[in-house]
């Protein structure tokens, strides 16, 4: 039996204490595109096929620029281990802004672009066409989801994953609810399945925005850390903020380029076998979210550490994060292989 210090499970129980909220927040963004998924397959396969299809480059888009921001968790965690709280709203509003350039730029490229490329790749008949138009309201969401996310990851950085948990599954709860109504178009609005599930995303990102930023203004807190004032400019905090997201967002979009390469392979196959591949990527997606959960968890103990300038602090969290991802994926491999 291994034997731990008081240290190592004092960092252990923070460790799971900060990851379990994080995880399940990451689970619930991959709950929402399995319940477009399954209310849109319901539907007809067809619309599942243009859904996923749709889906695949803004997947790509997306999860990059979430890796853009990145730097938002970490050098807020950061600066809160050096005990420079009156610069952590700096963080913030910076990673507001670059939610908003980034988002922005995603959201004219996806929407200029990308119907073109629908349109000019050998897919079965039809099938370009049908997936541009949820592509455009996907494209049309990316502002508010990336300004979600910067706000979501501040949270984390500070220590405060529950509340970017539960908005989470309140907009997961939106998601569901404009499903049921609008990909049927029970409301009778002329717009159904893939378009109208896009629809449905995009007002559940709207929702999240919406809640984040008004709790994190509502916090006692926010004075202190001058979220209402212009910062000062700190170009060396700024370098590595934007660095720190670089790094995650080129990672990112190596690894999810290749899940939305293989989706467009299906796409070359047919109808059928797009609807089908929508569904094993939606289900294999929800339990890759368990170590990325994880991931964040460490990085935010790390960063912190590495601010108060704590070597042994430092190697403790990121191993103890190693050890715990390593045990869980064990764990979820020795499940899923029998099935």
């Amino acid at each position: 039996m291994i034997a731990l210090n008081d240290k190592t499970r004092a960092t252990l129980k923070e460790l799971l204490n900060l990851a379990w909220p994080v995880v399940l927040a990451r689970i619930g963004i991959m709950t929402m595109g399995l319940t477009d998924a399954i209310v849109v397959g319901h539907y007809a396969s067809r619309e599942l096929a243009y859904h996923s299809l749709a889906w695949a480059p803004s997947s790509v888009v997306l999860t990059t620029a979430v890796g853009l921001m990145m730097g938002v968790q970490i050098v807020t965690a950061r600066l809160r281990g050096e005990g420079r709280h009156s610069e952590i709203g700096a963080v913030l509003r910076r990673g507001m802004v670059y939610a908003l350039q980034i988002g922005i730029a995603s959201m004219l490229a996806l929407a200029v672009f990308g119907p073109w490329v629908m349109n000019n790749v050998s897919f079965e008949e039809g099938l370009g066409a049908g997936a541009s138009g949820p592509l455009v309201v996907f494209a049309l969401s990316m502002p508010f989801y990336l300004i979600s996310v910067a706000a979501q990851f501040f949270l984390e950085g500070l220590s405060k994953p529950k509340p970017g948990m539960w908005a989470m599954w309140v907009a997961n709860g939106v998601n569901i609810g404009l499903n049921l109504l609008l990909v049927p178009d029970l409301l009778g609005l002329g717009v159904d399945g893939a378009v109208a599930s896009a629809w449905a995303t995009f007002g559940a990102r709207l929702a999240l925005a919406v809640f984040l930023i008004v709790y994190i203004l509502r916090l006692p807190e926010a004075k202190s850390w001058n979220l209402w004032t212009r910062p000062a400019r700190d170009p060396e905090t700024e370098r590595e903020q934007v660095k720190v997201g670089l790094g995650a967002g080129g990672s990112n979009f190596i690894e999810v380029g290749a899940f939305a390469a293989m989706t467009v392979i299906a796409g070359l196959l047919g109808t059928n076998e797009t609807a089908s591949w929508a569904i094993v990527i939606n289900m294999s997606a929800i339990v890759f979210m368990l170590p990325m959960g994880l991931s964040s968890a460490t990085a935010v103990l790390v960063g912190r550490a590495y601010g108060a300038q704590d070597r042994e602090g430092v190697l403790r969290a990121g191993f103890a994060g190693i050890a715990v991802v390593t045990v869980l994926a064990l764990l979820v491999a020795l499940i899923i292989w029998p099935t």
